[in-house]
């Protein structure tokens, strides 16, 4: 099975915010590159150009430029399509998607592509910022006086108790690059559960590991759908199970000389797995705040 992955200018709000398709096709290229050069023994996709078993790559390859022993395609003319594109392929058969909505698409000012941070503070600041932006700019962003109240109050509080879940340990890295839309759309496994390959790179950010938490989906169920009473408790549970899991593999990984596990844990028992969850989910930061983080 082959994916060809093309980024598309409606997308990518290419005449609103110039340079955002190529940003996006960057990031994408990049983090393969990276996987491809450092964590070989994972092997979760592999450009067009590395793969022998399709038989029809050398025909690609003369469309797309000439062969080369480099894994990626090296293009000596100009392409015929005006966007950009990545041409990958997934080494077993299986369906996969991924949709996603950012505030770029809908011509929201969000964070300059040129902003680089030191610490986290002024990151978390500037997504609160991309919160206030989406309620000013976006015409359905408040339903009534009563939620407009609400939300703003949501983010002023949000802004005040930042300090309360940031680990000064880490405040200013170390750093790992995190795949910021990791869900189990982008996840394939084989008949016995085992991960077999793993795609959509597009949106990977080099975070402070102090904001890397486990992931919110492990039970199927939205971040803002987490309640307390039954789906809390569960969730915890799974919690619980995903941090003895990744410190066993941790473990066993001898190029692993840094706690995740550890800080996850300690993410989760501050209350700071919520506080981050709110930023990063514009349109579930009201309903996250009310149910988890203002009871921390």
């Amino acid at each position: 099975m082959s994916l060809f992955a093309s980024h598309c200018p409606l997308n990518s709000v290419k005449k609103t915010i110039p340079g955002s398709v190529d940003e996006k096709l960057r990031s994408e290229v990049a983090t393969y590159i990276w996987i491809h050069q450092i964590a070989q023994r994972f092997r979760p996709i592999a450009f067009m150009g590395s793969v022998s078993r399709w038989t029809n790559s050398q025909t690609l390859r003369s469309l797309l430029g000439y062969p080369t022993s480099c894994p990626y395609i090296s293009l000596k003319r100009p392409t015929p399509l005006s966007t950009g594109y990545v041409i990958i392929s997934i080494f077993n058969k299986s369906t996969g998607y991924a949709a996603f909505a950012n505030l770029e698409n809908e011509g929201i000012p969000t964070i300059p592509r040129n902003s680089v941070y030191q610490a986290v503070e002024s990151y978390l600041l500037d997504l609160l910022q991309c919160n206030d932006n989406r309620i000013y700019h976006q015409p359905n962003a408040i339903h009534d006086t009563e939620d407009g109240q609400e939300q703003l109050a949501a983010l002023t509080m949000m802004r005040a108790l930042f300090p309360r879940f940031i680990s000064r340990e880490y405040r200013h890295g170390p750093f790992g690059l995190t795949l910021t839309d990791f869900q189990p759309g982008n996840i394939f496994a084989d008949e016995e559960w085992y991960i077999t390959d793993i795609i959509d790179f597009e949106l990977a950010t080099v975070l402070p590991v102090g904001l890397q938490t486990p992931v919110y989906w492990l039970t199927g169920r939205a971040i803002d759908a987490i309640e307390h009473g039954e789906h809390l408790d569960v969730f915890e549970t799974r919690i619980h199970e995903y941090g003895d899991a990744f410190e066993d593999q941790e473990k066993k990984d001898a190029c692993s000389n840094f706690p995740h596990a550890q800080i996850m844990r300690r993410c989760w028992n501050s209350g700071s797995f919520w506080y981050f969850q709110a930023v990063n989910c514009l349109k579930a930061l009201l309903h996250v705040f009310r149910e988890h983080v203002k009871l921390k």
